[in-house]
């Protein structure tokens, strides 16, 4: 999947994501909304945040870890694309997919994003 090779941002502060924006205009980029702000903002946010930044050059995706629950929310709440451990077992990782799929939402592996940068890190790039 070429999804794996865009640039891959690890993000938990929505102002911080357009600040990125700007300087990435003409770029296919992954924004990966962190397990840990999912996990204190709620999945609703991730909801509202993915409304916001409906723009075809961007996948949203939000990082669910190995909990279950939250991905079994963010699939009723139809995210587009939900991101799990490799570490989630193998039995639950297919039915969150069967379930996913019947939705239309992707399933990504989070360790297979050839690297994947906080914003600190591609900051101190430039």
């Amino acid at each position: 999947m070429k999804i794996y090779e865009y640039l891959t941002i690890k993000f938990s502060n929505l102002d911080e994501v357009k600040t990125v924006l700007k300087k990435f205009n003409n770029s296919q980029i992954n924004i990966i909304w962190s397990f840990e702000s999912l996990s204190w903002q709620g999945p609703h946010m991730m909801k509202q945040f993915n409304l916001l930044l409906n723009d075809k050059r961007i996948n949203f995706i939000a990082e669910v870890g190995e909990d279950i629950g939250l991905a079994l929310t963010l699939i009723e709440l139809e995210i587009k694309k939900i991101s799990v451990s490799t570490n989630l077992d193998k039995n639950l990782r297919e039915k969150i997919e069967s379930l996913a799929k019947k939705q239309g939402i992707d399933v990504l592996i989070t360790q297979r994003f050839k690297k994947i940068q906080t914003i600190s890190e591609l900051m101190r790039d430039f």
